[in-house]
């Protein structure tokens, strides 16, 4: 049997619909975003919470977000959601590396710069980011706080 369903594809229609059929058959399945620049949307959707990626590098802030979500503080929500967006940006500040590769890639080099990581070593054959790409997710985490410059 089906609990639930972790939903990272982007499509936000289809998450919105998603919601809106498990609602009108009586909330039977628990529904997660994993898309990390609109779980504010996602909550306002029906979402019963999110698994973002990006929650491995900034974990308190969706811990923040989902809290004034559940206290029906949009605002707040709203906030928290425009500053993780911005700590995104490790995702399209690094050229020459697409899909995998960019993504994890981009989370495993942030948890290395803040020391939580010893490599950001990819899975082989992906090649751990390095050099500008390196510097540029820095930068990122420099500009929101999470490493002093």
């Amino acid at each position: 049997m089906l609990a639930g369903v972790k939903d990272s594809s982007g499509n936000d229609i289809s998450f919105r619909y998603l919601c809106q059929e498990n609602e009108r058959l009586g909330h039977p399945l628990s529904l997660l975003t994993g898309h990390e620049i609109v779980v504010d949307g996602a909550y306002l959707s029906g979402a019963d919470g999110s698994v973002p990626g990006l929650a491995n590098v900034e974990p308190h802030g969706y811990v923040r977000m989902w809290k004034a979500a559940e206290a029906g503080d949009w605002a707040t929500v709203k906030a928290e959601q425009d500053k993780l967006n911005e700590l995104s940006h490790i995702f399209d500040v690094t050229t020459g590396v697409q899909g995998f590769g960019g993504g994890v890639g981009a989370f495993k080099t942030a948890l290395m710069l803040m020391g939580v990581y010893e490599s950001n070593q990819m899975p082989r054959p992906v090649k751990a980011l390095e050099g500008t790409n390196v510097e540029a997710i820095r930068s990122v985490l420099v500009s929101c706080g999470l490493l002093e410059a």
